[in-house]
């Protein structure tokens, strides 16, 4: 039997076939994920519970407190997030090719990689963080700054969807993971953003789903930080469903 293209070129998977996969993997590895995942989210689940991003609502631009609450609590939020999100990738990536990993080798992979390429990384960083920020604070300030933005926004932010994962997997520093994910994505933004948004909204639906029992239960600190971790833990299999999705998709670039 001859070979067919279809056999020797990789395809891009459709959505529910990354979900398999992920659920999968997900299922293999999760008791070794799960004390990493616990962790790693654990800060940033603490932090809210202290400083809930509803509170932004109460915004008074008037006050210096208040600024201080809305860009203090939006950027530790995200780069939390993006901390832990590192970390799970790191840590399936050591697990599906080493056969094994520890969870401290996890952080000293992270500090290498960020210590590799630490200028590049932190300038980057730095970047993200002032453009970030003068973009609230515009929008905050002129919320017609908010919608004129938001498109070339949700554009870049689309091409720059794998940019966590190419860090991750790859030894390269920020700035090449960027440069590596608007590769994969180009000629395919709009197959990339549907994708994208989709796992948002099963991971938003699967939360929700989640924390429902939540609120028959008696509310304190300590409890909210406890399930609402639980929640992040849970949900880390979206984090594994992106990994799927970069590798396919990085495999079957043009």
């Amino acid at each position: 039997m001859t070979e067919t293209s279809a056999d020797i070129y990789p395809r891009e998977f459709a959505i529910k076939e990354i979900l398999f996969i992920s659920w999968e993997i997900y299922k293999s590895h999760y008791a070794a994920l799960f004390p990493l995942a616990f962790v790693v989210y654990l800060p940033l689940n603490i932090f809210l519970a202290f400083f809930p991003i509803g509170n932004i609502v109460e915004f008074d631009a008037s006050k210096y407190d208040s600024w201080f609450k809305i860009f203090g609590t939006m950027n530790l939020a995200v780069y939390l997030s993006f901390f832990g999100n590192v970390a799970l990738a790191v840590a399936l990536r050591l697990r599906l090719y080493s056969g094994d990993y520890k969870i401290t080798s996890v952080f000293r992979e992270i500090a290498k990689k960020y210590c590799s390429h630490i200028r590049a990384n932190t300038l980057i960083l730095a970047i993200v963080f002032i453009s970030f920020n003068l973009w609230m604070y515009c929008s905050v300030i002129y919320p017609v700054v908010f919608m004129v933005l938001l498109i070339p926004i949700v554009v870049y932010l689309v091409y720059w969807s794998f940019s966590i994962y190419v860090f991750s997997f790859k030894d390269v520093n920020l700035y090449q993971s960027m440069k590596s994910s608007y590769a994969i994505v180009s000629g395919r933004w709009l197959k990339v953003f549907i994708y994208v948004a989709a796992f948002i909204f099963l991971s938003v639906i699967t939360a929700l789903t989640v924390g429902l029992p939540y609120s028959y239960m008696h509310d304190t600190i300590i409890m909210r930080i406890l399930y609402t971790n639980l929640i992040s833990v849970i949900t880390s299999y979206f984090v594994v469903a992106f990994i799927v999705f970069y590798v396919n998709f990085d495999d079957t670039k043009i």
